[in-house]
C-alpha cells in the first residue's frame, strides 16, 4: 500500500498520515508509546465538557482510555494522566475492570476506573474505560 502512495501510510485506529521523512529507524529494543498511541481532546461531545481519550490501544487488544474534564481547564494535564495510563496498561497486558484503580508512580496518581462504555470517534466502535482522577 505504502508503494503505491509513494510511501505515506495511514494508520487507521490514530487517524495519522505518516510519510517516509516522519519515520525512524530504531532497534526492536526500543518502544516508543507515542509511535502507537495518540491522545485527542473533543469539546464538543458533551455539554461543557472537554472528551479526551486515546486512540491506539486497540491495537494492542486492549480498550482506549478516556476522561472528561470541564472546559476551560488545560488539556496538557489529561494528556499526561491518559498517556501515563496508556503506557500502563500496555505494561500490564490488559484492561482494568470498573471500580479498580491504576497506579501512576511516575506522576505520583492514582486514577479510578468510572466506567466502561463503547464509542466510535474515528469511524469504528471501539471500547473505552472512563478514568477519574481522585
Amino acid at each position: 500500500m505504502t508503494l503505491l502512495s509513494q510511501g505515506t501510510a495511514h494508520d487507521v485506529l490514530t487517524q495519522v498520515y505518516i510519510n517516509p521523512s516522519d519515520w525512524q529507524q530504531r532497534p526492536l529494543t526500543s518502544f516508543v508509546l507515542d509511535d502507537h498511541v495518540s491522545i485527542v481532546h473533543d469539546d464538543a461531545s458533551r455539554e461543557g465538557l472537554v472528551w479526551s481519550y486515546s486512540l491506539g490501544l486497540s491495537k494492542f487488544g486492549l480498550d482506549e482510555v478516556e476522561m472528561f474534564t470541564e472546559k476551560g481547564r488545560s488539556d496538557s494535564t489529561a494528556k499526561e494522566l491518559l498517556s501515563a495510563s496508556a503506557g500502563e496498561l500496555l505494561r500490564v497486558g490488559h484492561s482494568p475492570k470498573v471500580g479498580t484503580s491504576l497506579d501512576l508512580p511516575q506522576l505520583g496518581r492514582t486514577l479510578h476506573v468510572k466506567n466502561h462504555r463503547t464509542a466510535s470517534p474515528a469511524g469504528r466502535m471501539l471500547g473505552f474505560r472512563e478514568l477519574k482522577s481522585s
